[in-house]
């Protein structure tokens, strides 16, 4: 087994932290990529909560993939079926291949609007899955989380021994 490392999560917008089992996506919810949080969004704005390489970001701005130094990934989905919405209603600041620091801003979404063509909003924020990684994810659901300064939950990991 190599070291255990571990990341603490601090929220990517203000509002309310909730466990990603109760964001009503089953991708999400039902952890078939990865484990994290959601965040049901109270401001428009939404940060990183790690520092890393932009390796991927949705033509549609809702979901941005955040490589770390060790190669694992986070990912960061705004609402269920933002994709639908083609872009409209979120911004990105970020463009694939940009290095961040946690809490730089990633993006806005566009509250008011968006809540009028889709009401569950819920930004979900994923540790993915990699086999060859032992992985616990303790969240710490909160009612008014304030973005880049309440933790949002703590993961730890450790590679596995594979030989």
């Amino acid at each position: 087994m190599g070291d255990k490392k571990e990341l603490i999560l601090k929220a990517v917008t203000d509002g309310q932290v909730i466990p990603v089992t109760e964001v009503k996506d089953v991708v999400f919810s039902d952890k078939m990529i990865g484990d994290g949080y959601g965040v049901v969004p109270s401001s428009g704005a939404i940060y990183s909560p790690v520092s890393g390489q932009i390796s991927q970001l949705a033509g549609s701005h809702h979901a941005y993939y955040i490589n770390l130094a060790d190669d694992n990934k986070i990912l960061i989905h705004v609402g269920p079926d933002a994709i639908l919405l083609n872009g409209q209603g979120l911004t990105s600041q970020v463009k694939q291949g940009d290095e961040v620091q946690a809490g730089d801003l990633l993006g806005t979404i566009d509250l008011d609007y968006l809540k009028s063509k889709r009401p569950d909003l819920a930004i979900s924020v994923v540790f993915l899955f990699n086999k060859d990684l032992d992985l616990n994810v303790e969240v710490y659901p909160q009612d008014q989380a304030q973005a880049k300064q309440s933790q949002a939950c703590k993961i730890s990991y450790q590679e596995l021994d594979n030989r």
